[in-house]
């Protein structure tokens, strides 16, 4: 089908049309309102589907707007970027959230995107037709990010906090709204989900972003963020903390995602007003809060892109530092220049976000983390009951205590992994407060038994011991962690 749109008037409507087959010449229908148009376009979804649970989703979708949508208009089409403004009209009976979470949809969008003629740079742009067939089943971490969630194995006793922040200040001229504490991240759970949202749409496409822009542009741009000085920039030398962080960053890549796209993939619900408040809120926490990263890396030299090890002169590794004073993502909000509703974010991550995550950004040194961990977590908790933001870090405590054992064991070996630490370490490497496990040891160790728990309920623990010195002992549950498809196949 083609589609001529007609000029907007107070009720909007549209030409629609086929293409004779045999002279390719476009054979006028009818005229209909969007609304008609879209529905026409979803009962032809429904009926092409071979997927049970997805023609009855679409048939629900075209139910509920045939039933509750008065009209719609579709304004403000940007083909480039495949995005588009909607103004609905709904009955006054019906609940407006309802409608609302299933014009977001992506049948209806791509039906949108059908009937106004712009269907093939859509699919371009947003990457539905791939999305919807099949999410990832994990996510492409940055093992440097993932200690951000972990406190040290051991106190970094060789960094003054307070030096650090101050020399970032003077060489980079950023001024704190929001001084961060420690090291590190400290995220409550709807962080923690937006992040893990953000970083999958970063590693779909392994981190090369719908665009990619200049580092000094991003970090210098007020309006994405914390900014830093161009005057001072240009002025620092090679061995300024911030040359340092983004030296193997030779661009940042950058998404675009709308709200209810980083909902979804939050795996919150779009229909529902209090989770889209957690979303805006946690993404305007991501954006604005300041955060002081540290990371200990080895040295890689990059050719033909594969990662070489640098070698000190007796044939170790060479290993650096890294420090980066910077909110997780810079973000700025693109809103409609007339309305100036929000469109859509433009989202860059930061130097420990990138760093060696591919060998583009300087090496291969990366965790693969489950795209549902969290939805995992929620289903063990119970519906309706709230998690402790530290069993995502107890998880990613595991994950990637799993993935050193096997990353260094024998070819074909699948490691068995017990982890026997005190109960203090473990308490630490989760980032509870000191005040907390310093104080009350029996309230702390009741709960890391419900980490523990969740844990085995899940399959990530196949046994835990407490032991009376105060040692926890953990063993792994070996087939519930990632490994690399080349292994699999070659049944190791």
């Amino acid at each position: 089908m083609a589609t001529k749109k007609k000029k907007e008037q107070d009720v909007q409507t549209v030409s629609m049309s086929v293409v004779d087959n045999a002279t390719g010449q476009a054979i006028q229908l009818l005229e209909m309102s969007p609304k008609q148009a879209i529905l026409l376009f979803l009962w032809g979804y429904s009926g092409s589907t071979k997927d049970e649970a997805i023609k009855a989703q679409i048939l629900e979708t075209r139910s509920i707007l045939e039933k509750g949508l008065l009209s719609m208009r579709v304004t403000d089409i940007d083909k480039a970027i495949g995005v588009f403004k909607l103004h609905l009209q709904g009955r006054a009976s019906y609940s407006r959230e309802l409608l609302d979470e299933h014009v977001a949809t992506p049948w209806v969008k791509l039906a949108i995107a059908e009937v106004y003629g712009f269907k093939k740079e859509f699919l371009e742009a947003n990457k539905y037709q791939e999305a919807q067939q099949q999410r990832p089943q994990h996510v492409k971490t940055g093992k440097h990010l993932v200690s951000q969630f972990l406190g040290p194995v051991d106190p970094q006793t060789k960094l003054n906090f307070a030096e650090t922040l101050e020399r970032y200040t003077q060489e980079t001229g950023l001024t704190m709204g929001n001084r961060p504490l420690g090291f590190g991240l400290d995220l409550n759970i709807a962080q923690q989900r937006v992040t893990h949202a953000i970083l999958e749409a970063f590693s779909r496409d392994e981190y090369q972003g719908q665009i990619t822009l200049p580092k000094e542009e991003v970090l210098t741009d007020p309006e994405r963020g914390p900014n830093l000085s161009r005057a001072k920039l240009l002025a620092t030398g090679p061995g300024a903390l911030y040359r340092k962080a983004y030296s193997s960053i030779p661009h940042l890549p950058t998404i675009r995602l709308t709200l209810a796209e980083v909902v979804k993939l939050a795996g919150y619900e779009h229909g529902r007003q209090g989770d889209k408040q957690k979303v805006t809120e946690a993404i305007a926490h991501l954006r604005s809060h300041l955060y002081l990263f540290w990371w200990r890396r080895k040295a890689f030299t990059i050719k033909n892109g594969v990662a070489i090890p640098e070698r000190d002169a007796k044939g170790e590794h060479k290993w650096e530092e890294r420090e980066d004073l910077s909110p997780l993502f810079r973000i700025v909000y693109v809103r409609d220049e007339q309305t100036k509703e929000l469109k859509y974010y433009e989202i860059s991550p930061s130097a420990v976000v990138l760093d060696q995550v591919s060998p583009v950004y300087g090496g291969n040194y990366f965790l693969m983390v489950p795209q549902d961990l969290h939805t995992q977590i929620q289903k063990a908790v119970g519906k309706g009951k709230k998690s402790s933001s530290y069993t995502f870090a107890f998880l990613m405590y595991l994950l990637s205590e799993y993935e050193r054992y096997r990353s260094h064991a024998k070819k074909g070996a699948v490691p068995k992994v017990l982890i026997a630490k005190p109960w203090e370490e473990i308490a630490q490497r989760i980032k509870m407060p000191e005040s907390r496990w310093k104080r009350k040891r029996r309230e702390t160790e009741a709960d890391l038994e419900r980490l523990y728990q969740v844990a085995k309920e899940l399959g990530y623990l196949k046994a835990y011991r407490r032991g009376a010195d105060g040692v926890h002992t953990l063993e792994l549950e070996a087939s519930k962690y990632y490994r690399p498809e080349k292994e699999l196949q070659e049944g190791k």
